[in-house]
């Protein structure tokens, strides 16, 4: 036997509201300050899953199809993303009107980034493992 497997996966009715709050000061004419941080936030959305499998029966010379067999299965969930929180720290040196020094430093909390769809486990979105199993590292 052989076999093709294939899943597709639509999301539609995706909503969620999150909140990016920044600061910019410039203390000098020369220098400029910010900080901006993006606040963790919630996306939910339906789901729709189809399956398709394809099975396929050989005789035992393998050189005859006996049998093809195809199943098309759709499952509909409501799913929610959990988006992590950013914040970024940055600077600017103003040296003349045409040259510019510039030094940023961020962190995303992907450790906290996860899937999880109605009636299942929490997932890491990237892989599918579960999100305890295989935590995805903070850059």
């Amino acid at each position: 036997m052989e076999g093709t497997f294939e899943e597709v996966n639509e999301f539609s009715n995706l909503y969620g509201a999150n909140a990016t709050l920044g600061l910019l000061w410039t203390p000098s004419r020369h220098l400029s300050l910010g900080v901006t941080v993006d606040l963790p936030w919630t996306a939910k959305a339906e789901q729709e899953k189809t399956v398709k499998n394809e099975i396929t029966t050989f005789d035992s010379t393998r050189t005859r199809i006996l049998d093809i067999t195809e199943t098309v299965t759709k499952e509909n969930k409501d799913v929610e993303f959990n988006f992590p929180f950013y914040w970024a720290v940055g600077m600017v040196w103003r040296w003349s009107h045409k040259f510019y020094t510039s030094l940023d430093v961020s962190q995303t909390r992907w450790s906290d980034f996860s899937f999880k769809a109605e009636g299942e486990e929490r997932i890491n979105p990237l892989d599918s493992s579960l999100y305890q199993e295989n935590p995805l590292d903070d850059t």
